[in-house]
């Protein structure tokens, strides 16, 4: 009983002081004989080094501010001239020093003036833990000052309190305490959702995975995280070539994004299509034989390459089509019932035999070896003995494999280049629209095996 009284006693005061004296003494009373009653937010208590506040003339609001975060320098934003006046009251009621204050002074209305000074503050130590307060001050330095602060991701402080009385047009002088804005976008994640929307246009898919589980629990947009998550997993598995895992997780994110958005269906069910061809359970050898199976296969190492060379790793880029060739002439020799795993010579004709040997000869000045497994240039001397018309040109093969054994993954030591990438780009392509004549294949669309890009916001 005996607090509330005084509580009471104190209220009355404050409350005699504004009617007879005025906003200006009834602040000033407040922060001499109510602040230091009041319970702080101890969470904000010398927490920044720095506070960045527009300059009003409600120094109870400043006054509050000031003993609550006790920071080392208070960067003020003075538009008007009758602001200053407040400095010299806060100096005489506050423990704030002279040395702590830093004016700056801004144009009112102008947004553009505030960050350029705000810049210049954060410029001046931009690892310094830094708060914008946004209870005092006019509206138009306040505003442009939230939108800057997210920008530097300072911290926003404002003043709460409790009931306000409309007659007197005041908050309740005991319920005043300052707090930390929360930011929405920030707590519920849409930001960091749009960060992982751009690293899996740029198929960095590990680091997807890692946003989408720090924000799962507390989005607001749930389906959206799901579908992009389950999505990313299936893209995964489709880089390690396990085409029936990503088939799995590509057809529920189907069945995802088509409760949010439509357009996006038809981009998933492409490569659905595409992963359903390459999703053959049968074992290699057996898939070797399907022509179309093969094009699908050299189709998608193609993008690869492609994807490889825009980043400038040409010598992925070479290695993903030298399997492209690699695959179409083990695909010839299956169709021939040649396993280039497993060659029987001894079941080959000798006049074959003897055409590969001389071809062997004329190509590497070397003697040919007749290993059971064989390689890539192997296959192709053995096809171009079988048949002398062949679909491709033998001599632009040997030049190709000839620097791509000089690649540092391979036996060499040299890293690839732009110049090498496109020759054996060329000739992969020649190679590939051969095989497809021969087999009367149809084009496949290579958009059906790319990975999609999501051009706008989930």
């Amino acid at each position: 009983m005996k607090g509330l009284k005084q509580s009471e006693t104190v209220v009355s005061e404050w409350l005699k002081i504004l009617n007879t004296k005025g906003r200006n003494k009834a602040d000033e009373h407040w922060v001499k004989h109510i602040l230091p009653t009041l319970s702080k937010n101890k969470d904000l208590y010398k927490k920044f080094s720095r506070i960045i506040v527009p300059l009003g003339r409600a120094v109870d609001k400043l006054a509050l501010l000031i003993q609550t975060v006790e920071a080392d320098e208070y960067h003020f934003l003075i538009g008007t001239k009758e602001s200053f006046d407040s400095l010299d009251t806060l100096t005489k009621l506050t423990y704030l020093k002279p040395s702590m204050i830093r004016v700056h002074k801004v144009v009112i209305n102008d947004p553009f003036s505030v960050h350029k000074i705000v810049r210049e503050i954060w410029e001046e130590d931009r690892l310094a833990k830094t708060a914008v307060y946004i209870s005092s001050g006019s509206t138009s330095l306040s505003a442009p000052l939230i939108m800057v602060a997210r920008y530097f991701e300072f911290s926003v402080l404002y003043q709460e309190w409790g009931k306000y009385d409309m007659n007197i047009k005041q908050a309740d002088p005991l319920q005043r305490v300052v707090k930390s804005l929360k930011d929405p976008i920030e707590y519920y994640g849409d930001l960091e959702l749009e960060k992982a929307v751009s690293l899996f246009n740029k198929q960095m898919f590990r680091d997807v995975i890692k946003i989408l589980d720090n924000i799962k629990r507390r989005t607001m947009r749930i389906e959206q995280v799901l579908f992009l998550e389950t999505l990313t997993k299936g893209y995964l598995h489709w880089q390690k070539y396990e085409f029936r895992a990503a088939s799995v997780f590509i057809q529920e994110a189907k069945e995802l994004c088509s409760r949010f958005n439509p357009k996006l269906v038809n981009l998933v069910e492409k490569n659905l299509r595409f992963l359903n061809t390459l999703s053959n359970p049968s074992n290699f050898i057996s898939k070797l034989k399907s022509p179309k199976y093969v094009l699908s296969f050299v189709y998608e190492l193609n993008i690869r390459a492609s994807h490889a060379a825009d980043e400038n790793s040409f010598m992925f880029a070479i290695i993903y089509l030298y399997r492209c060739m690699d695959i179409i002439f083990q695909s010839d020799l299956v169709l021939r019932k040649i396993n280039p795993w497993n060659i029987e010579w001894s079941k080959l004709s000798s006049k074959v035999v003897a055409l590969y040997s001389k071809e062997w000869q004329k190509l590497t000045g070397g003697q040919a070896k007749q290993d059971e497994r064989i390689g890539l240039m192997q296959s192709a001397t053995l096809l171009k003995a079988l048949d002398q018309k062949g679909i491709f040109d033998i001599k632009k093969v040997w030049e190709v494999s000839k620097f791509r054994n000089s690649l540092i993954i391979e036996h060499g030591d040299e890293a690839g280049n732009e110049k090498q990438y496109k020759l054996i780009l060329k000739i992969t392509k020649e190679i590939v629209e051969s095989y497809k004549n021969k087999h009367n294949l149809n084009e496949i669309s290579t958009e059906d095996a790319k990975f999609i890009k999501i051009g706008e916001k989930l």
